[in-house]
């Protein structure tokens, strides 16, 4: 458990000053809000993911009368992981400037209501002379 919990620091801490790195000051309670979100979330997402597969395969079998661990059901799982850290591993692959490009931009428009006007203007990234001239 010691080196367990040794190595979840070694790797939460770097990930979490990686991600870190390029954003804004003014930004930094949303994103550090939104990286644990997403961390704990994706936590709970993999161990139901692995545990229904065990689920569904059946965890144990009976040989000769006898109750013992049906190691298919293991295997499979082993399995659906590696096809997970595959998934990420690509998802990996996807640069910045692609990604930035496939994000709308939110820019102001004659027939929004004025909430979403209010909202685009508060935006931190956003200035009302720069929603003006456009």
């Amino acid at each position: 458990m010691f080196t367990m919990g040794l190595s979840m620091g070694q790797v939460f801490v770097p990930t979490q000053a990686a991600a870190f790195a390029t954003i804004s000051p003014e930004a930094i309670g949303k994103a550090s809000t939104m990286f644990n979100a997403a961390r704990q979330v994706g936590g709970a997402i993999g161990v139901a993911l692995l545990t229904t597969a065990i689920v569904l395969i059946r965890a144990t079998h009976v040989v000769a009368g006898h109750e013992v661990a049906n190691l298919t059901a293991y295997r499979i799982t082993f399995l659906v992981a590696a096809f997970c850290l595959a998934g990420i591993a690509s998802a990996l692959t996807i640069h910045d400037a692609d990604a930035a490009a496939t994000i709308p931009s939110r820019r102001y428009h004659p027939h929004w209501p004025t909430h979403a006007i209010a909202r685009v203007w508060h935006h931190p990234a956003a200035r009302p002379d720069e929603q003006a001239a456009a």
